[in-house]
């Protein structure tokens, strides 16, 4: 690859996802290449991701999506490790409150954690805690995918509608969307499984470096093709496309 082309675009690192949801290493807490790190961590209402507390620093705004309190709460039992509890609470819990439970609330509330209650019904939680942090550049939106399809859609909508570059990180995903017309460099394990997904729009020419199957400036559409399942043969891989484009990452072997 040209090294100004490199110097010009976008990196994404992304094995210390695919370490942590496939157990690799046993270390409590990994060290997160700088280049990784969110600013921002944002926790919905669905499955949390195993291990993921090891992405959270003290550096980080925590915020929960109104329910994605009571997952933070249960998270600790579910993975044996109650002790840590008290040794990670969110900044923010916000929403209209619908969700959360008033024993999660409490105990949210007595620990120093800021309570938004935000009534509008026009914007989805994600929406109301994302108009809380317009200045963070990248964003971790944990839970975010797995269970009901359309709230996962809603989700992916979030990417096309602001400017962050947000990651939606699940059980078994991980999912941002690439912008058009630059170099993005996709750092991951060589073998893991990935795809594009010309979500909202067709792509008219993606470009591609590094997978199994390159796309050599085809058009991605639905109705046409769309690469799934595809393969990363050598990290990190090049993708260049003339409109957005979603990349997905499988985290299972």
């Amino acid at each position: 690859m040209n090294e100004n082309e490199k110097n010009d675009g976008i990196e994404w690192f992304c094995n210390d996802f695919v370490k942590i949801q496939r157990d690799e290493t046993e270390e409590e807490r990994i060290e997160i290449n700088p280049f990784c790190f969110a600013q921002v961590i944002i926790i919905v209402n669905n499955q949390i991701p195993f291990h993921f507390h090891r992405f959270w620093t003290k550096e980080q705004k925590v915020i929960c999506a109104d329910g994605g309190a009571n997952r933070l709460f249960d998270y600790w039992e579910e993975i044996n490790q109650l002790e840590l509890r008290d040794k990670f609470i969110p900044n923010v819990i916000c929403g209209d409150f619908d969700s959360i439970s008033p024993s999660t609330q409490s105990y949210y509330s007595s620990k120093g954690s800021e309570m938004k209650h935000i009534t509008c019904q026009d914007t989805t939680d994600l929406e109301k805690c994302l108009k809380l942090v317009p200045e963070a550049q990248r964003i971790l939106v944990v839970g975010s995918l797995g269970g009901n399809v359309s709230q996962e859609l809603s989700n992916m909508n979030v990417l096309y509608s602001h400017s962050q570059e947000i990651l939606l990180y699940g059980r078994e995903n991980l999912i941002f969307l690439l912008s058009p017309h630059h170099s993005h460099f996709i750092h991951c394990k060589e073998g893991t499984k990935v795809g594009l997904i010309p979500l909202g729009n067709p792509c008219e020419s993606v470009d591609s470096k590094g997978l199994k199957w390159d796309i050599g400036g085809r058009k991605l559409e639905f109705g046409g093709l769309v690469s799934t399942s595809n393969e990363i043969s050598s990290s990190p891989i090049l993708i260049k496309s003339s409109h957005p484009l979603l990349f997905s990452i499988d985290f299972r072997k």
